[in-house]
C-alpha cells in the first residue's frame, strides 16, 4: 500500500489560531529564536517567537535544507547541482535556497522517496535536477 505526504496536520502556531494545516506553508525561516513562516495566501511572511526545532517535530514530511530553512517538498520546482557538494533549490514561488553539504544526498533520498510514492505514474515529476553551467575560475594574480 503507498503512503502520502501527511500534510494536513493540524499545526499550532502560537498567536496565529487560524491557521489550521501545513499545507497552506510553503516554508519556515528559522533565525535564533524566531521563525519566519511563508504561508501561500499572505505576501508577507509571519514572526512566531518559537524555534525551528519546535515546527520541524511538528511537520515531519518538511525538508531541513540548512540550519536555517525548513521547506514544503511540495513546492520544490528545481534542484540545481553547482558540483558535487553544491547545491540549490528552487521553489514555486521563485525563492532560491542554497543546501547545506551535509543535507544534500538527505535531500536527494527524500526527493526520490516521495517520487515512488506518487499514485499517478503518468505525470512527470513535481521537480527537476539541473546541471549548473560550468564558470570560468581565473587564478589570483
Amino acid at each position: 500500500m503507498r503512503t502520502q505526504l501527511n500534510l494536513t496536520l493540524p499545526i499550532q502556531i502560537p498567536g496565529y489560531r487560524h491557521i489550521q494545516d501545513a499545507q497552506s506553508i510553503r516554508r519556515l525561516q528559522g533565525s535564533g529564536n524566531y521563525t519566519l513562516i511563508y504561508l501561500r495566501e499572505l505576501d508577507k511572511p509571519l514572526l512566531v517567537s518559537k524555534s525551528l526545532i519546535y515546527f520541524a517535530e511538528q511537520l515531519p514530511d518538511f525538508i531541513r535544507v540548512s540550519k536555517s530553512s525548513l521547506i514544503n517538498p511540495t513546492d520544490i520546482v528545481k534542484v540545481i547541482r553547482w558540483d558535487a557538494r553544491k547545491m540549490e533549490i528552487e521553489l514555486s514561488d521563485g525563492t532560491t535556497l542554497p543546501v547545506a553539504r551535509r543535507r544534500s544526498a538527505e535531500l536527494l533520498a527524500v526527493l526520490q522517496k516521495q517520487e515512488d510514492r506518487r499514485s499517478l505514474p503518468q505525470r512527470g515529476p513535481a521537480w527537476t535536477i539541473q546541471l549548473a553551467p560550468s564558470q570560468l575560475i581565473r587564478p589570483y594574480k
